[in-house]
């Protein structure tokens, strides 16, 4: 249907407008977006972002646009443009799937990204496969040596949470950390 785009955008309007109803001195909080590869290859995108920012006014540091490693090998150009734009306006960038897809190291290193968020197929065995916790170390190194920080995805167990730390992961997703729950609920957090 083609319509991956105008979701990008919903999605974009709908976190802005929900972060503008929070007071600005409240605490940070860091929502993630997912941008679509048809979105990394609009240049408009980054245009409707601005508009966007613009309008609600947001703190720029509580966004964190994701980017998919299979965009960034069929699109290097458009997404290396993205990026600029988007932390040019202050926002945050994560690279998603590493592990999951081929990237070179030369990719990752030129790319200007705050976060590595390392694919389930690792964090997942982490506990029982050795070679899964080398490559995740390994990633982990990558990213402390080029001044990155790290997302563990998927952890679903309080064993592989442990292991993850131990092995220096800055941050982790997944039900041992919390299941899902509303928007709601970060609000009455502050």
């Amino acid at each position: 249907y083609n319509m991956i785009q105008l979701m990008d955008r919903w999605v974009v309007r709908a976190a802005f407008e929900w972060l503008s109803t929070r007071p600005k001195d409240a605490g940070d909080v860091l929502i993630e977006v997912k941008v679509s590869e048809a979105s990394v290859a609009d240049a408009n995108f980054a245009d409707y972002v601005q508009t966007q920012l613009e309008k609600l006014r947001i703190p720029p540091r509580w966004i964190c646009f994701q980017l998919g490693a299979g965009a960034v090998v069929s699109r290097p150009a458009n997404a290396t443009q993205l990026v600029r734009s988007l932390r040019g306006l202050g926002f945050k960038i994560s690279l998603d799937d590493l592990g999951g897809r081929l990237l070179s190291v030369v990719q990752i290193r030129n790319l200007e990204v705050d976060f590595l968020r390392i694919d389930a197929s690792h964090t997942g065995r982490v506990v029982e496969d050795e070679l899964d916790r080398t490559l995740v170390k390994a990633m982990i190194e990558i990213a402390r040596i080029s001044n990155r920080r790290t997302i563990a995805k998927m952890v679903e167990q309080d064993e592989a949470l442990t292991v993850l730390r131990e092995l220096g992961v800055d941050c982790a997703q997944g039900f041992a950390i919390s299941k899902p729950r509303p928007l709601e609920f970060l609000k009455k957090d502050g």
